[in-house]
């Protein structure tokens, strides 16, 4: 989203004025395309119904919101599936802590990244939301940059909390405000993370994950908090051994000899929670992952530190500890607009755990707490990017 030249307003009114249709410029990089039939749609709504909404523009007259609305089929089709939207929709949000158009505002945000919706319609929808319910509109860029920079650092939260089980209820009492839901029944994610934390206590070495690459050959892979052992084969997945010297290996620690009995449940267990993905799928993602980042490294700007940035800097990428970090969210906007990809950050996320990237927290003397992916060396090394001297 383009930021407008910074001037000074005449009045906090909301003020609205008539222009020639030749003083108003879109957007040249708008991201969205914008088929005829939309801008009909548009056009023909105008003529029955009369002018309801205002464009926003910036000092130069370039459109910052109005190139078209989000479509209503897919508006329709959110609050046709998703209860929590529907009930944001309508300001019928009775578990939402701040009640204000602004409270509502950061839900539709914090919908709109988990659902891989570009920035431009995320605005679009928080502008239509307050057309809607006759809410005073906000003109000022700043509000929409830090409203998205909030939600974005909620969802980068979200997904770090969740990446390694899958689990979409893990850290919901922290994201709340996002319109969703929990899958349940045995097989659910849910249920394969309990039981993963299940096989943690018994093994005492923390177990994040498994994962069945499935094939003619399935290969299976334990994500450990030490690190990924991977099996090529079932039999030596399930052989107490082959594992209990896997771990020695990856984790430093041998774990107890288990009677037969009660490995063939430790066994039955670790086969019950496996996750399963297609091999092909598996390797797309780590190529994806590998082409995607490699790009986006090259073509934005690094920042030193979370310290003293812009809201809309804040999750670029920088050098900590001699090691490249990103954020998932900022990464999945990049694809979307350059790659006219429709990814969620959490399928970001996933293409991001396959190539070994590892979860961190990284805090600030005046910034929240921000979840950010440290890339391994062996791959994105800072010395192959511009990265500014302090990052180093």
């Amino acid at each position: 989203m383009r930021t407008p030249k910074q001037t000074k307003p005449q009045s906090s009114a909301f003020a609205v004025e008539w222009r020639l249709i030749g003083r108003v410029i879109p957007y040249p990089n708008n991201a969205r395309v914008i088929p005829a039939s939309a801008v009909e749609k548009v056009a023909s709504s105008i003529r029955a119904f009369g002018w309801r909404q205002p464009i926003v523009v910036d000092a130069d007259g370039v459109i910052i919101v109005g190139h078209v609305r989000l479509p209503e089929d897919t508006l329709n089709r959110w609050l046709e599936s998703d209860m929590r939207f529907k009930n944001t929709w309508f300001r019928q949000r009775h578990d939402l802590r701040d009640q204000s158009q602004s409270g509502y505002d950061l839900a539709l945000c914090n919908f709109g990244f988990l659902n891989g919706v570009s920035e431009q319609q995320i605005v679009d929808l928080l502008i239509h939301h307050r057309a809607v319910h006759k809410q005073k509109q906000r003109t000022r860029v700043e509000y929409f940059q830090r409203t998205l920079a909030k939600a974005a650092e909620a969802s980068d939260r979200h997904v770090a909390a969740t990446a390694h089980t899958d689990d979409p209820g893990s850290g919901a009492a922290e994201f709340a405000d996002v319109p969703g839901s929990v899958p349940e029944g045995k097989n659910s994610q849910r249920s394969k993370a309990s039981i993963c934390r299940n096989i943690s206590g018994a093994l005492e070495i923390e177990v994040l994950r498994i994962v069945k690459i499935s094939g003619k050959q399935p290969i299976y892979r334990m994500e450990t908090a030490a690190g990924k052992i991977e099996f090529d084969n079932v039999a030596k997945f399930t052989s107490q051994q082959a594992v209990r010297m896997a771990l020695a290996a990856t984790a430093g620690k041998l774990i107890v000899n288990f009677k037969p009995k009660t490995w063939r449940e430790i066994a039955q267990a670790m086969l019950d929670a496996c996750i399963e993905q297609e091999g092909s799928e598996e390797l797309y993602q780590e190529g994806a992952a590998r082409m995607y980042l490699g790009q986006y490294l090259a073509e934005t700007a690094f920042i030193p530190s979370i310290e003293g940035q812009l809201a809309q800097d804040l999750r670029k990428p920088m050098v900590r500890d001699g090691l490249i970090t990103v954020c998932a969210s900022d990464l999945q906007m990049y694809i979307n607009r350059t790659a006219q990809q429709n990814l969620t950050v959490r399928e970001v996320a996933a293409m991001l755990s396959a190539i070994g990237a590892k979860t961190i927290r990284v805090r600030g003397s005046k910034i929240k707490e921000q979840g950010r992916w440290e890339l391994p060396l062996t791959e994105f090394d800072p010395a192959d990017y511009t990265v500014p001297e302090s990052g180093r």
